[in-house]
């Protein structure tokens, strides 16, 4: 804009928020990174565009999540556009970090964001091919808006996903998951125990051995495991200081997946038997199992095809190496008891505190809701590759009119790109 404003910037901002005077184009449900990211890009190819989000503050993602909860990738991977990190900005971001540069990215890009705000529902008319949809401000005020295009960039961490261990009432202390726990500092002096070996499972025993709490892991199954150097490594040549994050993503997604899988064959082994030798070593000594996973191509189909299923070590796996994290594996879980968890090899974990860092499901939970069923019923898959390798459902057609998905890490902003081509 090349005209100078002399004090009616505020009161024109207020009314392009508020939508006073006509409603936006698309409608983009979810204000985290795959949601502001789509506001940004749409804002700046000139479509009216609104985000809304249940939580309090923009960032609340990840405010929400457990204290000691860090990036595992690099922040060059992370970046946004229109907005770089700062050059002193950590490598390894925290996310209440992260979450509070979230909120200053929709504030200084301008993004039109209603927060404590929820569908109660929604209806579509296949001869305008447009949405109406009613949204709850603040638990009280109701706007209806008639929009082209409803985008869902909820995520794919939805419902808590918990094994049903029989016994659970007969348990004295506390079990929970990983979306409800919050920090080690509040059980200090007892016994942990944490279900899960990917991530979230090795973070949160990692803040219960900060707090000189006492802890295992049950490993339920083999877990890839990379070391964050080696990650950054691999990334390096593009995701670094200094390198455009729009050529950085366009040179990422250049390769068809089935490609990339091949390389990542050759690439995976080899850093295996180079780079990470000593700790997959070191973790096969103690008896953590680890893969190359699926197709020996590492993290590449776990993301893609599971969400999960890997670990980034930002530095537990010395300790479960040399012993201060202690590990169970080898025997499924049978019953709660009293005092923990008995196993069907009949051994017991003494536990005051029981964590299960289990993942999570339903994904598509949200659209559900907000669509209903008939609308439901014509969507395809959404996530995972097809036939050809291909994401399924997201960024690209998914089997309904102006209904689109954005999902995934901040870094595949091209899929971004070409999502604007279908709005535009």
């Amino acid at each position: 804009n090349q005209k100078a404003d002399h004090g009616t910037w505020e009161e024109n901002r207020r009314q392009e928020i508020e939508f006073t005077t006509d409603d936006p184009t698309v409608l983009v449900i979810g204000a985290g990174q795959a949601g502001l990211t789509i506001g940004a890009r749409l804002k700046y190819l000139g479509v009216s565009t609104l985000i809304v989000d249940k939580k309090p503050r923009v960032g609340d993602n990840w405010r929400d999540r457990y204290k000691a909860l860090c990036l595992h990738d690099t922040i060059w991977a992370n970046r946004l556009p229109y907005l770089n990190f700062p050059s002193t900005w950590p490598v390894f971001s925290p996310v209440r970090k992260l979450a509070d540069w979230l909120e200053g990215y929709a504030s200084f890009l301008e993004l039109n964001v209603w927060t404590a705000s929820t569908i109660k529902k929604s209806s579509w008319d296949d001869t305008t091919k447009t949405w109406t949809v009613e949204v709850i401000r603040h638990g009280k005020e109701t706007r209806t808006l008639t929009v082209k295009h409803l985008v869902f960039a909820t995520g794919l961490d939805a419902r808590p996903r918990v094994p049903d261990i029989p016994g659970k009432a007969s348990f004295k202390g506390s079990a929970m998951h990983s979306s409800q726990f919050t920090s080690a500092a509040n059980y200090i002096g007892k016994k942990a125990v944490v279900v899960g070996a990917c991530n979230s499972g090795h973070d949160i025993a990692q803040d219960f051995f900060n707090q000189d709490i006492d802890v295992t892991m049950y490993q339920r199954s083999s877990t890839f495991v990379i070391t964050a150097q080696t990650a950054a490594d691999m990334m390096s040549d593009l995701y670094r200081e200094g390198f455009p994050i729009d050529l950085a993503d366009t040179y990422n997604t250049s390769l068809p997946n089935a490609v990339l899988r091949r390389l990542s064959q050759r690439m995976v082994p080899a850093f295996a038997q180079t780079n990470d030798k000593d700790t997959l070593d070191g973790l096969a000594k103690v008896g953590f199992k680890t893969n190359l996973g699926p197709h020996g191509a590492g993290i590449f189909p776990l993301f893609f095809e599971r969400g999960g299923g890997y670990y980034i070590d930002t530095g537990t796996s010395k300790h479960i190496i040399n012993g201060d994290i202690k590990i169970k594996h080898g025997s499924s879980i049978e019953c709660f008891t009293e005092n923990g968890l008995r196993f069907a090899d009949g051994t017991e974990l003494q536990a005051d505190i029981i964590v299960f860092a289990t993942g999570f499901s339903g994904h598509l939970d949200s659209m559900h809701k907000v669509c209903g069923d008939e609308v439901a019923s014509k969507i395809g898959a959404v996530w995972g590759l097809d036939q050809e390798g291909q994401i399924q459902g997201v960024w690209r057609h998914c089997g309904h009119d102006g209904l689109w998905f954005g999902i995934g890490m901040s870094m595949f902003l091209l899929w971004t790109l070409r999502f604007t081509v279908f709005l535009w």
